[in-house]
């Protein structure tokens, strides 16, 4: 989309889902493709593409990631299990995270 918005607004997430399985949710719900795989050796879902934007399309360090409460976790989304009251966001960067701020 021309303001780079894929999705934005406030949703509920179910007992028991992680963001994993709350992404994969409303993508579906919202009409909008995502592709994912399982990576055995880190035991971990990755995001590739959401919309058609996939890793690798800006650089070598570009690619999904997502930040829970203004930190991006370490590990994979499907990992993470969902509270009450979390903030999450899904972003694209261009520099392995380093270029998103929240200001």
């Amino acid at each position: 989309p021309p303001d780079g918005i894929i999705f934005r607004g406030t949703v509920e997430f179910k007992e028991g889902e992680n963001i994993y399985d709350l992404l994969s949710r409303i993508l579906r719900e919202k009409g909008i493709p995502m592709e994912a795989s399982y990576t055995p050796g880190l035991g971990s879902t990755y995001i590739e593409g959401i919309n058609s934007l996939y890793e690798l399309d800006c650089g070598e360090k570009s690619g999904w990631v997502y930040f829970v409460n203004g930190v991006m976790p370490n590990y994979g989304c499907d990992k993470y299990n969902l509270q009450k009251g979390d903030d999450i966001g899904w972003y694209y960067t261009c520099d392995m995270g380093h270029d998103i701020s929240f200001w």
